[in-house]
């Protein structure tokens, strides 16, 4: 359960930056920010508060590293849990927010803002969105060769946000890449400081003498910001965020950032260009948009429960067009779920053997497997296109009209659509071809442009059809039985992937963050 805790309340605070500290693995609510623990003078978010005039908090969390001292809940559902803390407390709307995470409570920080930016939650969407302003502190954006070992040592029953943690996990990456999505698109500002020194022990047992250990390393910590660079401060993991005094370079700087933060939340958006303003018009080429060249992708297309001939045994039947344009990336993604099921230490041996044989689907609804499968699910970058209807709806069409509607007009979408071209298409489907050639006609007699046909997909990236099938399946099973809560626990994860659904029998249509699926 997370925990807020208010630090500095100054008396006059109207329109300032509202800030928060999220401590990290293993962290305390308020020892993680104390050069003395048993100095309450030396609370670093204190002074802050105070230097800058904004109020202050500390959150709290889950976060023991092993299960011999607390359960801990998996990175998703932690952040949100962060989120919906933040939401209940309305002085965090009244100015912009600003968060410092430190260690995991950066990588809390990102997955917060995912969840809350793509959630179906208005509350946490309008806390995403008023974040202003986030620092970094000793954050591993790429894991920690830390976390791999703890990961692997069985007898510390590591909590499952060590996985989350492991260096160069998969999801880390996916998540890195949608936070530089967000930071360009919500405009909020950022500073990342990162530890120089070795985590050592302490001088009685020979840490002088030993080699230490560089918790997170330069690579990891930073995050490939534009604009922006990790500022190396003199400390190691653990002291990084516990400066000693107000002339620490920390400290100042972010003062300075916070203040930056409040200057550019005070100044209107700017709406009109300066009539002296010289253009740049000189310095690029511009190119007609027919002129561009087009995106390769690749696109997966599976079925769940359509049959051309007789009635449908299932509730409800789908088509999916899923779409990438890193296909090859895609597949590691999803191939690192077994990896990550083999390595975290909390799933049981027969749960592991089923990892090394057992397909997708069957991965995400065992009890042994599902947890992880659908944590790391819900962090793989796609593009899903889904076409359903009911089985009484089904069952009432005509051979020509299934063909039409859950095969042909899908392709025709996706093949008419400017911009990109299809080079390859991952299906079980035998006559895919012919489906193609007729989806390529209608978009030459309805677009009066021929669009290229793809070839048939590569064999090692045929994961990626069982990826379209499992999110057939998934959204099949929901839209069923709304109360099913596995299938409504999978297909949370994998709805904002859901760029378009179309009730092909009423004509309903869905998009993103407009009118999302029930």
């Amino acid at each position: 359960m997370a925990d807020l805790v208010l630090v500095h309340d100054p008396v006059t605070s109207t329109g300032k930056p509202r800030v928060v500290f999220i401590h990290g693995l293993d962290g305390d609510i308020k020892k993680t920010w104390m050069a003395d623990p048993k100095d309450a003078s030396t609370l670093w978010p204190r002074w802050v508060g105070e230097d800058t005039g904004c109020p202050v908090w500390l959150l709290g969390y889950g976060a023991a590293m092993s299960a011999w001292k607390a359960d801990a809940m998996a990175l998703p559902r932690q952040a949100i849990a962060v989120i919906e803390r933040l939401s209940n407390e309305p002085k965090l709307m009244d100015g912009p927010l600003v968060l410092v995470g430190h260690s995991l409570g950066g990588l809390v920080i990102k997955t917060a803002l995912q969840r809350g930016m793509h959630g179906l939650a208005e509350r946490h969407k309008e806390v995403a969105r008023n974040i202003r302003g986030i620092a970094f502190v000793g954050t591993p954006h790429f894991g920690s060769k830390l976390a791999n070992i703890a990961a692997w040592t069985h007898l510390m029953r590591a909590n499952p946000q060590v996985s989350d943690l492991c260096l160069e996990n998969a999801h880390l990456e996916v998540l890195n890449q949608c936070f530089l999505a967000q930071c360009k698109d919500l405009g909020f500002k950022t500073r990342v400081f990162t530890e120089t020194q070795p985590l050592r022990l302490p001088w009685w047992l020979g840490g002088r003498w030993l080699p230490g250990v560089t918790i997170v390393s330069p690579s990891s910590s930073e995050a490939h910001i534009p604009g922006e660079v990790g500022i190396p401060i003199e400390a190691d993991h653990i002291s990084i965020c516990k400066p000693k005094d107000r002339l620490a370079a920390i400290h100042r700087s972010l003062v300075s950032f916070i203040q930056d933060v409040e200057t550019a939340a005070g100044q209107p958006p700017s709406t009109t260009v300066s009539p002296t303003a010289s253009l740049a018009s000189e310095s690029f080429d511009a190119l007609s948009p027919k002129d561009r060249p087009s995106t390769a992708v690749s696109l997966a297309f599976s079925t769940f429960g359509v049959s051309l001939d007789g009635a449908t045994d299932m509730p409800v039947c789908a088509t999916v067009c899923l779409v990438t344009d890193a296909p090859g990336q895609l597949r590691r993604h999803v191939e690192q779920i077994r990896a990550a099921i083999q390595g975290d230490p909390l799933v049981n041996p027969a749960a592991k053997k089923l990892a090394g044989h057992a397909p997708l689907s069957e991965l995400a609804w065992s009890p042994g497997t599902r947890a992880v499968t659908f944590r790391e699910l819900a962090v793989i970058s796609f593009s899903a296109y889904l076409y359903y209807c009911s089985k009484e709806a089904f069952d009432r069409l005509t051979r020509e009209e299934r063909l039409d509607r859950f095969f042909v007009v899908p392709l025709v979408h996706r093949l008419s659509k400017k911009g990109e071209h299809f080079e390859q298409v991952h299906t079980r489907l035998a006559d895919m071809p012919q489906y193609l050639k007729q989806a390529a006609s209608s978009v030459e007699r309805l677009y009066n442009r021929t669009p290229r046909i793809p070839k048939s997909g590569a064999s090692k990236n045929s994961v990626l059809e069982e990826l379209a099938s499992l999110i057939a399946a998934a959204s099949c099973r929901h839209l069923a039985n709304l109360s099913d809560g596995e299938a409504l626990e999978l297909f949370d994860g994998l709805r904002t992937r859901i760029r378009y659904a179309e009730n092909i029998a009423t004509g309903e249509k869905h998009k993103r963050d407009v009118n999302p699926l029930p």
